[in-house]
């Protein structure tokens, strides 16, 4: 199943905010070769990135979200 990614829109079905290509991208500029990482199959890192996702998701933010329909936490709108 392909991974649904947040583009900043707020949609109703994301479940993550970063790509695997974005995430694998990430990783290599910021730890180089990672094989804990590197080794697993998209599908596996999508399932990551989907917990990450909710992890976050768990957490109460200032403000609250853009659109009452979105899927996820971000964006927000009034954190001011």
């Amino acid at each position: 199943m392909a991974l649904i990614v947040e583009d900043g829109t707020g949609k109703p079905d994301s479940e993550s905010y970063i790509s695997v290509d974005d995430a694998d991208t990430y990783i290599s500029n910021w730890y180089g070769t990672l094989s804990d990482w590197d080794d697993l199959s998209d599908g596996v890192k999508e399932r990551a990135l989907r917990i990450g996702t909710r992890f976050v998701g768990s957490h109460d933010f200032r403000g609250c979200r853009a659109n009452e329909d979105q899927a996820l936490s971000w964006p927000r709108i009034n954190l001011g």
